[in-house]
C-alpha cells in the first residue's frame, strides 16, 4: 500500500515556507482544479487542522501563511518582490511542481473557538487562493539543432541570414529546431533564452524569435534575389554586408508612385503557408533624401500587410523594417498544380515623388504560431562582450556583460514565445542593429544561443 506522503508548500522559494503536510500543519481536504485551458487562473480551497501546542501559536501560524499570501498579491505589482507558489511533490524524491499564487487568504473555521477546539490546542483553517491555472516543473536545458549542432546545450551558433555559406559549426542558418521528445508535460510552455553575440560590442537593438509549429522544418520563409518588375531599374549585385553576397540595387525614376519587386514564392510555398500568419520583414538601405513606404502583398489571394515608413536618414532608425503580419488562406482541397507560382510583392513608394535609389535584401516570411519580439536601448547593448537574457518565468530580461555588470534595459517586450509538447517544431531568429552600419545586419550578426523551459501541465 503506497504511503500518504506527499508534500504541499506554500513558498517563495528564498525567504519563506509553509509546509502544509508537516506538523504543526496537517490537510484535511485539498481537491487540486482545473479551469478549461485558456482560462488563466482557477480558485482553490485547502482546508487544515493546526496542532502547534496552543491556541497562540495556531494563530501565529495563520499570520505567518497570510502574510505569504499577501506577497503574491504584491508581487503582481512588480518584480522587486518573489513572487509565491503552491508547490506540490508526489513524494520526497519526486520532481516538484510548482503554480503561482495571484492572491489568498487564510482564515479560521466556525469552529475554531469552541470549548474542545480551543482546549485540546486543535484549530481548523481554511485557505482560499488564486493561483496559475497550469503547473510548471523543473527548469530543463533545451537541446537544440541547426547543421551547426546537434542537441547542442553549450550554445548554438546562429546568425542573422540563412544563405548557408560558412563551413564548420560557422554556418549561416538563422533558424534552431527543436524536437518534440525534448519537450514534456501538456501544454504550451514559455522559453527562456541567453544569446552571446560573436561580434564584442555589436549595437544590438532588438531581437526577435518566431516559432513554427504547424510545419516545422518544411516551410521555406527566406527569399533572396527579387526581380524588379514594375517601375524600378536595376538587378540583383555583389554586396559584401547582404545575405548570400548578393541584394537587389535598383532606381525608381522622379515622380513614380509606386515600384514593385517580385520575389520567388512558388505554389508549394502557397500551400505550406495555406492557413497560417506570418511575420513579414526586410532590410533596405535607401537614398538619405527619400522617405519610403514599403508594402507587401501576396499574388495569390491579394492579402496586403501594412504600409510601412522608413526614412534612411534618420541615424537611429532601424534598417530592418517591419513589415507586419500577412495572412495566407488556406487553398482547401487543392494541390500545387492549382496554385501559380506568381511571387510574393513587395512594393515601394517614394513618398516625396523625387524617386531614388535603394539596395533591398532578403525577404523574411515567417510563421507565427508564436512571436517574441524584444527593443533594447542601444547604450547599454554596445558594451564589449555584451549578452542578451530573457527569463519569462520571471519577467526578466536584460542586456550585460559576460561574468561582469547586468544592465537593467529600459525597453519592452512583446509577443508571447512558446514550445508545444511532443511536436517538432523551429524557431527562427533575427536581431538587428540601428544606424548607419549595415555591417551588424549579416556579416558581423551572429551568435550562439542557449534556451530553457519548465515543463508545464494542467493538472497534478
Amino acid at each position: 500500500m503506497t504511503a500518504f506522503d506527499y508534500i504541499l508548500q506554500v513558498t517563495d522559494q528564498t525567504a519563506g515556507t509553509v509546509t502544509l503536510t508537516t506538523s504543526p500543519f496537517q490537510v484535511k481536504e485539498y481537491q487540486p482544479r482545473a479551469e478549461d485551458r485558456d482560462a488563466p487562473t482557477v480558485g482553490e480551497t485547502i482546508e487544515v487542522r493546526l496542532t502547534d501546542g496552543s491556541p497562540a501559536a495556531n494563530l501565529a501560524e495563520v499570520r505567518t501563511l497570510n502574510n505569504l499570501l499577501k506577497q503574491a498579491e504584491k508581487a503582481q505589482e512588480g518584480r522587486n518582490v518573489n513572487r509565491v507558489y503552491l508547490t506540490w511533490q508526489e513524494n520526497a524524491s519526486a520532481d516538484v511542481y510548482r503554480s503561482e499564487i495571484l492572491q489568498g487568504r487564510a482564515e479560521w473555521e466556525n469552529t475554531a473557538l469552541k470549548w474542545d477546539h480551543w482546549t485540546n490546542n486543535t484549530q481548523f483553517a481554511n485557505i482560499f487562493i488564486e493561483r496559475r491555472n497550469h503547473w510548471e516543473g523543473a527548469e530543463v536545458q533545451i537541446p537544440l539543432t541547426n547543421p551547426n549542432g546537434t542537441a547542442n546545450t553549450s550554445g548554438l551558433r546562429v546568425y542573422n541570414d540563412n544563405c548557408g555559406t560558412g563551413s564548420g559549426t560557422a554556418y549561416h542558418y538563422n533558424y534552431i529546431d527543436v524536437a518534440g521528445t525534448s519537450i514534456d508535460g501538456d501544454l504550451p510552455a514559455p522559453v527562456k533564452f541567453e544569446f552571446t553575440p560573436i561580434t564584442a560590442g555589436a549595437p544590438f537593438w532588438v531581437f526577435e524569435v518566431t516559432n513554427n509549429v504547424n510545419s516545422a522544418g518544411t516551410t521555406a520563409y527566406w527569399f533572396e534575389t527579387p526581380s524588379g518588375s514594375a517601375n524600378i531599374t536595376g538587378n540583383n549585385v555583389a554586396k559584401v554586408a547582404a545575405a548570400g553576397g548578393t541584394a537587389f540595387l535598383g532606381t525608381i525614376a522622379a515622380g513614380t508612385a509606386e515600384a514593385r519587386l517580385t520575389y520567388p514564392f512558388t505554389a508549394q510555398n502557397y500551400v505550406d503557408f495555406g492557413g497560417n500568419y506570418a511575420r513579414v520583414s526586410v532590410d533596405a538601405i535607401g537614398s538619405t533624401d527619400v522617405i519610403w513606404r514599403f508594402r507587401t502583398q501576396t499574388t495569390l489571394y491579394q492579402n496586403y500587410s501594412p504600409y510601412m515608413y522608413w526614412d534612411p536618414a534618420d541615424t537611429y532608425l532601424l534598417h530592418h523594417i517591419d513589415l507586419g503580419v500577412l495572412h495566407f488562406p488556406a487553398p482547401s482541397g487543392i494541390g500545387t498544380s492549382a496554385v501559380s507560382d506568381d511571387g510574393i510583392y513587395l512594393y515601394l513608394y517614394p513618398t516625396s515623388g523625387a524617386g531614388g535609389t535603394i539596395c533591398v535584401d532578403a525577404l523574411r516570411v515567417q510563421p507565427v504560431d508564436y512571436y517574441v519580439k524584444y527593443d533594447f536601448l542601444a547604450e547599454f547593448a554596445k558594451t564589449t562582450d555584451t549578452y542578451i537574457y530573457v527569463d519569462p518565468y520571471e519577467d526578466d530580461y536584460y542586456v550585460g556583460k559576460t561574468g561582469g555588470t547586468i544592465y537593467r534595459v529600459g525597453g519592452f517586450g512583446i509577443g508571447d514565445l512558446r514550445l508545444e509538447p511532443e511536436k517538432d517544431q523551429r524557431l527562427m531568429i533575427c536581431f538587428f542593429g540601428g544606424g548607419n552600419d549595415v555591417t551588424y545586419l549579416y556579416t558581423a550578426a551572429g551568435g550562439n544561443i542557449k534556451m530553457w523551459y519548465r515543463p508545464r501541465r494542467l493538472t497534478l
